[in-house]
């Protein structure tokens, strides 16, 4: 993903068939990323692969596909404007 700019790799578990939650992580309701630090990326986004059989272009492509979600990807920005209103308050 495209993190402030720079090619990341974000995770988060998104449940399953026996939770009927969003997964985590989570903020007020709304599924958020884990960006994983820079020394990691390799090695989970390695470990991703085999544990999917996916290849990397593949596991891109759905990551994209997931970002071109107009509504969840309107809500997302909802929920980071919000966190920016947080901030604010906390900072006055």
């Amino acid at each position: 993903m495209n993190w402030d700019g720079v090619e990341s790799l974000g995770v988060r578990w998104n449940g399953d068939n026996s939770n009927s939650g969003i997964g985590n992580p989570q903020s007020r309701g709304l599924a958020t990323w884990f960006i994983v630090p820079k020394e990691l990326q390799e090695v989970i986004l390695e470990k991703a692969k085999a544990l999917s059989g996916l290849e990397n272009d593949i596991l891109m492509a759905g990551y994209k596909e997931m970002a071109q979600d107009e509504q969840t990807e309107e809500e997302a920005l909802q929920w980071s404007e919000l966190l920016i209103g947080d901030i604010v308050h906390e900072t006055c």
